[in-house]
C-alpha cells in the first residue's frame, strides 16, 4: 500500500518537477530525495542500473528522473550483474589467488626461518652446556675427592669413639647398670658428668677380674694410638675454571687491544716509509736525468773532440785506426813516379804527400776533407790500377760486369732499401741513416753475382774499411756506375797451384745454387749430416759459430732459440769446408720448434734451440 501512495505521489508530482529542475541542480535534488531505510533494498524486479554512476537505481525513486538522460548509462541488473561479478572472478583468480600462494609461501619461508633459529640456538646452547656443563663436572669430581678422604678420616675417628665407648658400656654392665637402649651414649661427657660409676656393692667383681686384663690392653692402645689434629684437605684449591676463563678472556682483550695499536703503528710506518721511498726516488730520478743530460753533453764534448783527430790514408781511403797504422797500404807501393800520378782524383783527400812518402808501401793519414760527409763514407776511387794486385776483387769485378745491369741496380736497390729499412726501424734510427749489416750485404752479393766469399770480402774492402760492420749501399751502387768499364784488361791472375785449386774448390762451393726456402735436390741422411757435418769444423769455424749465434740471438730476441735464415746465412758466410748441400742436409736433420715471421723472406720460418745448436755444433 505505501508503494501506491508513493507512486500517486510521484504521478500527481510529476510538472513540479520539470519546474523544479529548471531553477535547482541535481545536487540540491538529491539533497531534497528522502532518504530510504537502510534494510530497504532494491530487487532486480523493480531496479535499473546506472553504468554512469555505478549505482542501483529502483524505479519507484525520486532519483529516477536525475539518471533518465542521455548523458547516463542504464544497464539491467542482471547484465550489471554478470559484467562487474566476472571482472571480481577474474581479478579474485588473475591477482588474489596467486597472490594468497604467495603469502602462503612466505609464511613457509618464515616459518624455515624460525626452525633455523632455533636449530642454530640449540647448537650454540650445547656447545655452551658441553663447555660449562664440563666445568661443574669436574668441580663436582674435585669435591668428591676431597670428600670422600674426609668421610674417610671421620669413619677412623669414629672407630676410636666407638671402642671407648665399648669399654664404658662394659663398665656399666660390670656394676649391674644397663644403659638405656633408645638412648645413645654421648660422643663427650658433659661439663661436670663422669661416664664411669663409682664401684658400689652391686659390681660384678669376678666379672670384672676375668675381663681386667683385656680392658687394660684395650686402654693402654686407646691412650697411646695417636690420631690426626691437622685437616689436609682444604677448600681453597677446588678448580676455578670459570675465573681462569675470565682471567683468560681479559687477557685476550689486553693481547687484541695490543695488536690493534700496534698494527696502527706498522700502517703508519708503512705509510711514512712509502712517502721517504717516493721522495727519495723522486730524487735519485732528477739526479739520475741531471747526470744522464751531462753524461750526454760530455759525450757529445769527446765524439766533436775526437773527430777532430779522425784521420784517413790519402792513398787508399782506410780509416786509422790500431789494426790499419800497423798494415802496409796496398796502394802506395803501386806510385813510383810521383809526376805520373799527383792528379787529385787519384787521392782520397785534398792533400798530395810529397815525394818522401810516396812507394814507401805505408799509409799516409791525414784529415778527410768536409766535402766528404759522412765519415764512414769515403771516397771511392776505382780504376785498374787498383785492381792490379787483388786478383779476388778483379774476379769480382769481372762477375759483376758480367751480370750488372740497369734493372739488376733497381732489383738490388729494392732488396736492400727493404733490409735497410727493417734494420733503421729496429734500431730506432730515422731512414736518412738507413744501413745494412756487412754480413748480410755479403751474403746478398753472393746469391745475385755468384761471388764466393773472399772475393765479395776483397771487393768490400775498397768500399768501406774491414772493421766497420754497417754499409750505406748508396756508396756500393756509386762503386758500381763507375765500375761499369772496369777490368776489360783483366785476365785470370796467374796463381800456383795450390791456390788455384783453393780458389777453384771455394768458387765451386759458394757458386752452388743455395735457396733457403728451395728443396735441393741431392738427399743426405739426417744421422750422417749430424756426424759428419761437425766432424769439418775447426777451432776457428767453432769459435766464429759461438759468437755468431749468441750474436744473433740476443739481437732477434728470440730468447734460446734462432730462425732458419739466421743460421743458413751464418754457415753459408763462415769458411767452413761444407757444401751447400751438406749444410742443408744439416739444418734438416737439426729438431725444429715454434715459428715466427723471417725478416728476411717475409714467410713463417722454423726456429732451432740455441743449446740444441751448440751441441750439434760441439761449441758447448
Amino acid at each position: 500500500m505505501p508503494k501506491k501512495k508513493a507512486a500517486g505521489k510521484k504521478g500527481k508530482s510529476a510538472p513540479k518537477k520539470k519546474k523544479l529542475a529548471k531553477s535547482k541542480s541535481q545536487e540540491e535534488v538529491k539533497a531534497e530525495a528522502p532518504v530510504a531505510p537502510v534494510n530497504a533494498l532494491p530487487n532486480a524486479s523493480n531496479s535499473i542500473y546506472c553504468e554512469t554512476c555505478e549505482d542501483v537505481i529502483c524505479f519507484d525513486s525520486p532519483l529516477m528522473g536525475q539518471h533518465n538522460t542521455q548523458l547516463h548509462r542504464i544497464s539491467s541488473i542482471p547484465d550489471a550483474f554478470n559484467a562487474r561479478y566476472d571482472i571480481i572472478v577474474n581479478a579474485v583468480k588473475n591477482t588474489l589467488i596467486p597472490k594468497r600462494t604467495q603469502l602462503i609461501a612466505q609464511i613457509t619461508r618464515v616459518d624455515y626461518r624460525i626452525e633455523e633459529i632455533k636449530t642454530v640456538k640449540g647448537i650454540i646452547y650445547r656447545d655452551i652446556k658441553n663447555e660449562y656443563g664440563g666445568i661443574v663436572e669436574r668441580l663436582n669430581s674435585a669435591e668428591g675427592v676431597k670428600l670422600a678422604i674426609l668421610q674417610y678420616d671421620i669413619a677412623e675417628l669414629q672407630k676410636e669413639v666407638n671402642r671407648i665407648d665399648s669399654i664404658l658400656q662394659h663398665l656399666d654392665e660390670l656394676n649391674g647398670v644397663s644403659p638405656p637402649q633408645a638412648t645413645p651414649a654421648p660422643l663427650a661427657p658433659a661439663p661436670g658428668q663422669n661416664l664411669v660409676q663409682p664401684v658400689g656393692g652391686g659390681i660384678n667383681q669376678v666379672g670384672f677380674l676375668m675381663k681386667f686384663k683385656r680392658f687394660q690392653e684395650d686402654i693402654d692402645e686407646l691412650i697411646t694410638k695417636q690420631f690426626k689434629v691437622d685437616i689436609p684437605v682444604i677448600p681453597n684449591d677446588l678448580p676455578r675454571e670459570l675465573a681462569e676463563k675470565r682471567v683468560q678472556t681479559d687477557e685476550f682483550n689486553k693481547q687484541k687491544a695490543l695488536l690493534k695499536e700496534k698494527n696502527d703503528v706498522i700502517l703508519k710506518l708503512v705509510q711514512e716509509m712509502k712517502i721517504r721511498e717516493k721522495t727519495i726516488k723522486d730524487e735519485l730520478d732528477k739526479q739520475t736525468k741531471a747526470h744522464v743530460a751531462q753524461s750526454l753533453t760530455l759525450l757529445d764534448d769527446y765524439a766533436n773532440e775526437l773527430n777532430k783527430f779522425q784521420l784517413i790514408c790519402t792513398f787508399c781511403g782506410v780509416h786509422l785506426d790500431h789494426i790499419a797504422v800497423n798494415l802496409e797500404c796496398p796502394r802506395n807501393p803501386l806510385i813510383t813516379d810521383v809526376k805520373e800520378f799527383v792528379a787529385p782524383a787519384h787521392f782520397y783527400t785534398s792533400v798530395i804527400p810529397s815525394k818522401q812518402f810516396f812507394a814507401t808501401g805505408r799509409h799516409f793519414f791525414v784529415k778527410p776533407d768536409e766535402e766528404d760527409g759522412d765519415f764512414n763514407e769515403s771516397k771511392i776511387v776505382m780504376n785498374d790500377e787498383v785492381l792490379k794486385d787483388n786478383e779476388y776483387a778483379q774476379a769480382a769485378v769481372r762477375k759483376i760486369r758480367e751480370d750488372y745491369s740497369l734493372e739488376k741496380e733497381q732489383e738490388l736497390e729494392a732488396k736492400l732499401k727493404q733490409m735497410s729499412l727493417e734494420n733503421a726501424a729496429r734500431d730506432g734510427k730515422p731512414e736518412s741513416e738507413a744501413t745494412i749489416n756487412r754480413k748480410d750485404f755479403e751474403f746478398l752479393l753472393k746469391s745475385e753475382f755468384r761471388l764466393s766469399g773472399r772475393e765479395v770480402q776483397n771487393l768490400l774492402e775498397l768500399v768501406t774499411p774491414s772493421f766497420e760492420d754497417k754499409i750505406n749501399f748508396k756508396s756500393f751502387f756509386s762503386f758500381l756506375r763507375k765500375g761499369e768499364n772496369f777490368g776489360e784488361s783483366f785476365t785470370k791472375p796467374r796463381m800456383e797451384e795450390s791456390d788455384e785449386e783453393e780458389f777453384e774448390n771455394t768458387l765451386r762451393r759458394d757458386t752452388a745454387e743455395f735457396n733457403i726456402h728451395g728443396i735441393l735436390k741431392e738427399k743426405f741422411n739426417k744421422e750422417d749430416s749430424l756426424r759428419i757435418f761437425p766432424a769439418k769444423l775447426n777451432e776457428h769455424d767453432k769459435e766464429y759459430l759461438r759468437e755468431r749465434i749468441d750474436y744473433l740471438n740476443v739481437k732477434n730476441g728470440l730468447e734460446g732459440y734462432l730462425s732458419y735464415d739466421d743460421l743458413a746465412l751464418t754457415l753459408i758466410k763462415s769458411d767452413i769446408n761444407c757444401t751447400n748441400e751438406e749444410i742443408k742436409a744439416f739444418l734438416d736433420s737439426i729438431p725444429k720448434e715454434g715459428k715466427r715471421i723471417s725478416n728476411y723472406s717475409g714467410i713463417e720460418e722454423v726456429q732451432y734451440e740455441v743449446d740444441y745448436i751448440k751441441g750439434a755444433f760441439g761449441l758447448v
